[in-house]
């Protein structure tokens, strides 16, 4: 009885397994998706921000993603500064667009030459509410329906992890 359960348990997770479809994505191929939408300007309040020139990094054990970026702020009066900034998020999967969008986002460096220290945590906290709301309504990459695996994968997301300098996405077919 004993092996009888535990062969339908292991059939069951094999046919479970042949039903499922994963993609996973480079450094490289997550670089360019993420160059098509910047660069990316913010108004806030008094600031405009332009986040420029990204450099991806997949962050494996946190499954986050890391975003750097040129930075360049202007306000009135001529006072403004440019540097980088260091962005950390994760993926979320919006099932009804098929689409991946970077969510969690939080400034975790920002540094910029030529603003007095003063104006930096104020710049800071007008920098993490714009800039991360605007990255997390810009997909980063959506699942193609000309490609059949994606089309039906759309249905059902099981898992999304760092793996390898990859990012490994895992959908249900069924």
């Amino acid at each position: 009885m004993k092996l009888i359960i535990t062969l339908i348990i292991v059939l069951s997770t094999n046919l479970a397994n042949a039903f499922s479809y994963t993609h996973s994505f480079t450094e490289a191929e997550l670089q360019q998706q993420i160059e098509k939408v910047m660069p990316i300007v913010k108004q806030k309040y008094f600031l405009t921000m332009t986040l420029s020139n990204p450099q991806i990094d997949l962050i494996e054990g946190a499954n986050e993603i890391g975003l750097k970026s040129n930075i360049n702020v202007d306000a009135p009066g001529g006072m403004g500064g440019a540097g980088q900034a260091h962005i950390v998020g994760q993926l979320e999967y919006n099932q009804a667009e098929g689409a991946f969008y970077f969510k969690n986002a939080r400034l975790v460096d920002l540094t910029l030459d030529g603003v007095s220290p003063e104006l930096l945590p104020e710049i800071k906290k007008a920098a993490q509410s714009g800039l991360t709301r605007s990255l997390s309504k810009r997909p980063v990459y959506v699942l193609k329906d000309s490609d059949v695996k994606q089309k039906i994968a759309k249905s059902t997301l099981q898992s999304i992890m760092v793996k390898n300098q990859e990012l490994e996405i895992t959908f249900g077919i069924l």
